[in-house]
């Protein structure tokens, strides 16, 4: 069900704009490079995490799910070197917090984790240019920086740890026209990453019962603005 929603407000801003394109005559866009930022929500499980964080909450009932959502910000060039191929260079930006309180254990009463993803994706996207939108389907590599800050009543100052890893990325695009060089952005991505144990500065876990690893599954929806050159 979700999917078909998605899938809804991909298409119909593009449909609505080509029904207007055939009054307007909208040519075929021929530049060869754009730039676009957009943000989104983000539907993710980070497994490893989330079964840490219920390990700090033995007392409480209501468990933290492990797929949950959070925004994400996204920015990215792209060079079309072909008639219908392109390369492009993205980079995104996820955060997530969480505020952890458990009334039955003074020494962990109030616990706060917060973590984030620094994601880098070379993508090769077939692109289908009509008059006055385009469709952009990608695949690619991609390369994770994740950093988590953790505050307990135990640690006079917020702890750092960090990890990284590789992935891969799928996403579909449309491009739907609003000037000469100006577009609407709304797609549908979907990523997972392979990212190793946390670890401070020292090289301490995260954890000295478990390791934790950052390696998540994720998919989203965004918005936002193209410009051609």
């Amino acid at each position: 069900m979700k999917y078909k929603i998605f899938l809804f407000f991909l298409i119909f801003p593009i449909a609505l704009f080509s029904q207007k394109g055939s009054k307007d005559t909208l040519l075929i866009n021929e530049s060869r490079f754009d730039i676009s930022a957009s943000m989104g929500l983000k539907i993710i499980t980070v497994k490893d995490l989330v079964d840490y964080i219920n390990y700090y909450i033995p007392y409480n009932q209501d468990e933290f799910k492990s797929v949950t959502t959070s925004p994400e910000f996204m920015i990215n060039a792209e060079y079309r070197f072909d008639e219908n191929y392109g390369l492009k260079l993205e980079y995104n930006y996820i955060l997530k917090s969480y505020n952890l309180e458990n009334t039955k254990d003074l020494l962990f009463h109030n616990i706060s984790i917060n973590y984030n993803y620094h994601s880098t994706s070379l993508l090769f996207d077939y692109i289908i240019r009509d008059p006055g939108y385009l469709l952009k389907f990608g695949i690619g590599p991609s390369f994770h920086y994740s950093l988590l800050y953790q505050k307990t009543p135990l640690s006079k100052n917020e702890e750092e740890f960090h990890t990284s890893g590789l992935g891969l990325k799928t996403d579909i695009y449309g491009h739907t026209q609003f000037g000469k060089n100006v577009y609407m952005l709304i797609g549908l991505n979907f990523q997972v990453g392979w990212l190793g144990d946390l670890k401070n500065k020292n090289g301490d876990y995260l954890s000295p019962k478990q390791k934790v690893s950052m390696s998540f599954i994720s998919a989203g929806v965004n918005l936002g603005m193209v410009f051609y050159f």
